[in-house]
């Protein structure tokens, strides 16, 4: 990766602290590894993908963020609250969740993560991670809720258990209730809950009341059927054998180091405190002989801690989580440690060196490196994680520049050097801490990036999918035959000149290259017109200031192609009529046939007063659907009537009122509901054969599916039953593809009714690929993050790069436009431009813009498809 460190091997010297003395060892004058303490093996070195797998930021996360890496699944959350489990080998939400959302299935229940304003801790627990419970593939991330109206005047508060699966509610318990005696200052609600930690048989929240004097350690069953007990005036950090680990401030307003960015506001104040964990009862407390002690890190039987001020130099304590006794009492204070939750802890000192201690399977005994692990520009070591007997470490150089490694227990370094900082480790993968812009404009550490990790010197593979490409490259011809060219002047228009300031809708149809856009020539309204595919030259033009013959005018450059009668193809768009010779026709609005040839009438229909204006027309096939009336904010159809015609003849079908038609798939015509939802009417008949309450529809691929967006991601529906083919947590916000597949666009922070929550900086979006056989579907994140445009059509995904990063393509760069099969293999980057429409013949390309947007859309180029 550009920018890599690589370290050679560095001689080092190791002090053991043996039944209470230091004994050296030497390495001599040859450069060499050092003999690991207690006569370990070295766990040999780890290696990770060049490029990351996926970012944190294309989920909205830009604050403080932390992660949990859980078998093939990551949990992430950040400090405002925002939580997500994604597939960590792709970044594709399994679900994701918003402060505020209503908790799936939780009987009305709302997750609030954090006090209103709070900017640190959010969905994080005590280890400055989400909280899961429950082991194997059977597991829950811990979150808090409440019931009411309002965050600010709840009715209830408490901490719920969402599946990792589909983030429904396992369960969920109160903590506090208006009127109930609690006896610890928690009888005003609307205070901060907090998941913390979650054991084998208990799980552990905070409550705090909102203007923070009131504070209480709560301990649940790890069912959550009931309450096993609650200590005020202590916050509870995390389980340690059969005790919970707690400190005590002495402002209840104080938070700890790990949730805070800047930790108590004195470290004097703080103490550790042990309780029973089976019933919350005092065990210890090092309150008494020392001024402060706050803990560093933890296994089930042993935790070190931190004593003494800040200033006065005072050590450290290795302690028996058991009685609070001390086991050893180390001579150098710890800045910083990190523990893999069973037997190993890591700490750095002040010296840049390295302090660990093996409790399972080992001495027990801590061992100090004798120099600084990172070299002697870095003094301030991070132990950031500890996982398979690997030390992970950073810190900044003399020159603010960040180094980082993987050692052993002796300090030896295992492998390539880390270009960020660890935010988590799991078997085969390895999250980094990235550093992204933040409120302030500023670079913060507050991103991810999940890289694929693996044990030994090989890098294992990076996000493009292996295997041969499933298809070839698409072939056209390099040089285009002509291209269209929207100006701003008016006037005649030449042969690759469209008479458009800009270029609204395309479409091929046979031999003929059918536009639409913003009129050019004298005008403010729209124009549709058509050019020979094969020349550029017109064959027709009309501005809605003209007349399409019988004095019929466009009421709107909305155009959509059916069959004919014979094997002619015709273009349907709504008409006002404006002609001075017929009173009973003069102002009626209708649909109107024309041919897209030579732009003659082939048929008219007219609507109804009651009906009102067509404004949307739908086709597929001999079925034409036109929506007709009035559309709120956010295309509700709050009086809108769906009109079916035959299009060979332009007779009617049925109407029907409250629906706004989408498309037409097959028998089926797919509508909005007024009220909200998707259904699925009898294009015969106009009987409903399915509905979908919640649901937006967002693109129609043929008769294959529906795919709609959900409160809770998206989903791919059977057009002709409604029924549920695949789901996804990813917020797709638009699509485009065909009945094979379907290319669709994610944004964090993305809601179904087309607003979006999260700020600029914080949508990312990604591409989503949706792969289509009939009666089956198949959501997949395509490896690539911050596109500019993509799009899909027959089996290929066209993708523009208009932006070269690490997590792009290997060797894609600025301007490609790439060829790629539906699992995202790139074919060919040779394409002149993004693929728009795809025909038998002819192929017209874009300059990177995808996903049906064709806004600021200025050119185009027609060429000839040779394979």
């Amino acid at each position: 990766m550009s920018g890599r460190m690589r370290w050679t091997a560095v001689a080092l010297a190791v002090a053991v602290l043996v039944a209470g003395g230091w004994v050296w060892f030497s390495a001599g004058s040859e450069p060499g590894p050092e003999p690991l303490p207690d006569g370990e093996r070295s766990p040999g070195p780890v290696s990770f993908s060049e490029r990351p797998l996926w970012e944190g930021v294309r989920l909205g996360l830009n604050k403080r963020t932390g992660v949990e890496l859980r078998g093939g699944d990551a949990v992430v959350g950040d400090a405002e609250g925002r939580l997500a489990v994604v597939d960590a080998a792709t970044g594709l939400p399994r679900w994701t969740l918003e402060r505020g959302a209503t908790l799936k299935g939780g009987g009305g229940a709302v997750y609030q993560a954090a006090r209103t304003g709070s900017t640190a801790g959010g969905a994080l627990g005590g280890t400055g991670r989400p909280v899961l419970a429950g082991t194997g593939d059977d597991w829950t991330v811990l979150v808090p809720y409440y019931v009411g109206d309002t965050f600010e005047a709840p009715r209830e508060q408490g901490v719920a258990a969402l599946s990792g699966r589909d983030g429904s509610v396992r369960w969920k318990r109160p903590i506090v209730r208006p009127g109930e005696d609690d006896g610890d200052a928690l009888e005003r609600l609307g205070g901060e809950i907090r998941p913390m930690a979650a054991g084998d048989r208990a799980v552990l929240a905070v409550a705090r009341t909102a203007s923070g004097d009131g504070l209480v350690t709560v301990a649940l069953d790890a069912a959550g059927k009931r309450e096993l007990w609650r200590r005020p005036g202590v916050w509870g950090l995390r389980f340690a054998g059969d005790v919970v680990l707690a400190e005590k401030y002495a402002g209840m307003s104080d938070t700890p180091a790990g949730l805070s960015e800047t930790g108590p506001s004195e470290f004097g104040q703080v103490s550790l405190v042990a309780l029973d964990a089976a019933t919350g009862r005092d065990r210890w407390s090092l309150g008494s002989g020392h001024t402060s002690s706050q803990l560093m890190a933890a296994t089930p039987t042993h935790a070190v801690v931190r004593t003494g001020s800040t200033v006065d130099g005072s050590g450290s304590l290795l302690v028996s989580t058991a009685t609070g006794g001390v086991v050893h009492r180390l001579r150098a204070q710890v800045a910083g440690c990190a523990d893999d939750g069973h037997g190993l802890i890591a700490c750095s000192v002040r010296s840049g060196s390295l302090v660990t201690v093996r409790i399972a399977g080992g001495s027990g005994v801590p061992s100090m490196t004798g120099r600084r692990v990172l070299g002697a520009g870095a003094a301030k070591v991070s132990v950031d994680a500890v996982h398979g007997n690997r030390i992970f470490l950073s810190s900044l150089d003399e020159d603010d520049v960040h180094v980082g490694a993987v050692v052993d227990r002796a300090g030896n370094r295992l492998g390539d050097a880390l270009p960020q900082p660890v935010a988590a480790v799991a078997d085969g993968f390895l999250a980094f801490r990235t550093r992204v812009e933040g409120d302030t404009g500023r670079a913060e550490p507050n991103g991810l990036a999940i890289h694929r990790a693996a044990a030994g010197p090989v890098r294992p593979p990076g996000p493009d999918p292996s295997g041969a490409p499933e298809q070839g490259p698409l072939a056209v011809e390099a040089r285009p035959l002509w291209q269209g060219k929207a100006t701003l002047r008016s006037g005649s228009a030449g042969a690759s000149e469209l008479g458009l300031r800009s270029v609204a809708r395309l479409r091929l149809v046979d031999e003929t290259l059918v536009y639409s856009g913003r009129d050019a020539r004298g005008g403010n309204g729209w124009r549709v017109g058509a050019a020979d595919a094969a020349t550029g030259r017109e064959r027709w033009s009309v501005s809605v200031e003209g007349t399409l013959g019988a004095g019929l005018r466009l009421a709107s450059a909305d155009f959509e192609v059916a069959a004919g009668p014979g094997r002619e193809r015709l273009l349907v768009v709504p008409y006002t009529d404006v002609s001075d010779g017929d009173a009973r026709t003069r102002g009626e609005n209708g649909v109107v046939a024309l041919s897209p040839v030579d732009g003659k009438v082939r048929w008219k229909t007219a609507f109804s007063e009651k009906e009102r204006a067509p404004t949307t027309v739908v086709a597929s096939g001999r079925t034409v659907a036109a929506g007709s009336g009035h559309r709120s904010v956010y295309s509700r159809p709050d009086d809108v009537v769906t009109t079916v015609l035959d299009a060979a003849t332009g007779r009617r079908a049925w109407s029907r009122p409250g629906h706004d038609p989408v498309g037409v798939a097959g028998g089926i015509v797919v509508v909005r509901k007024r009220g909200g939802g998707v259904a699925g009417l009898d294009a015969a008949t106009g009987k409903p054969r399915w509905s979908r309450p919640g649901a937006e529809p967002l693109h129609l691929a043929g008769a294959t599916a529906v795919i709609v967006r959900l409160p809770d991601g998206a989903a791919a529906l059977d057009p002709s039953t409604g029924r549920e083919l695949a789901r996804t947590g990813a917020p797709l916000d638009r699509c485009e593809g065909g009945e094979r597949l379907v290319a669709c666009r994610a944004v964090a922070g993305s809601r179904p009714d087309g607003r979006v929550t999260a700020s600029g900086r914080d949508r990312v979006p990604y591409a989503v690929a949706v792969r289509l056989a009939p009666g089956r579907a198949a959501f997949a994140a395509l490896p690539w993050t911050a596109i500019t445009g993509v799009t899909a059509h027959d089996d290929r995904l066209f993708v523009t790069w208009k932006k070269p990063t690490s997590y792009g393509p290997a060797g894609a760069n600025s301007g490609d436009f790439l060829t790629a099969d539906g699992a995202g293999r790139v074919v060919s980057d040779r394409l002149p431009g993004l693929p728009h429409l795809v025909g038998p013949r002819y192929v017209v390309v874009l300059d990177g813009y995808g996903l049906g947007d064709l806004s600021g859309t200025t050119s185009f180029a027609v060429h000839r498809r040779t394979a």
